[in-house]
């Protein structure tokens, strides 16, 4: 046997090679967890800054009657109605 044997079964890697491992491990998953805690504070900032829905409907209604007031608006103009 050339690589040294712990007797748990780790492939020829030392204790101290396996716990460099776990710690390196360690960190990239530390810096993921900080960049998704970003990403969702971004993204929780978004979503409150979206319309409700009773918001949606208030302006979908005013649309409708800026446009139909508009069209009677622009028929009025040119003598179609009234």
């Amino acid at each position: 046997m050339d690589q040294q044997d712990d007797g748990a079964g780790s492939r020829g890697l030392g204790m101290e090679a396996r716990v460099k491992a776990l710690e390196d491990d360690m960190r990239e998953i530390k810096a993921d967890l900080r960049r998704l805690a970003l990403d969702v504070a971004e993204i929780k900032g978004r979503v409150s800054n979206l319309p409700t829905a009773v918001q949606l409907m208030f302006m979908q209604a005013g649309l409708i009657i800026a446009i139909f007031a508009g069209a009677f608006g622009l028929l009025k103009l040119v003598g179609h109605v009234g």
